[in-house]
């Protein structure tokens, strides 16, 4: 499940340091979710992440990464969910559960 505190304590110490793109959750033209998540000034920033890339289809997909201290998720129009559970799980040091993760797909 998603823990949306997480979202809001890091938008939260963005706000305050007044530096950073903070977060960002889009739809793009085609329907898919772009999700950045700007870790700038958080105790995550130097936290490893192995890329996630899992494709089942053309609409259930997810492309998760971290570049330049940002954590980015790109998934099929019905994927948000999962990008967020795979970033939250990351957080909370659960990397053996993103892998499981991943293997659901």
């Amino acid at each position: 499940m998603v823990n949306i505190d997480i979202l809001q304590d890091l938008h939260k110490k963005n706000k305050k340091c007044g530096l950073g793109t903070g977060i960002q959750i889009v739809t793009a033209d085609d329907g898919n979710w772009n999700v950045f998540i700007d870790l700038f000034n958080t105790e995550y920033e130097g936290k490893s992440f192995d890329p996630v890339d899992v494709h089942k289809s053309s609409n259930n997909w997810v492309r998760c990464f971290k570049e330049n201290q940002i954590f980015k998720g790109f998934g099929g129009a019905e994927n948000l969910k999962d990008i967020l559970e795979i970033f939250n799980k990351w957080l909370s040091n659960r990397e053996t559960q993103i892998s499981k993760h991943a293997e659901q797909y």
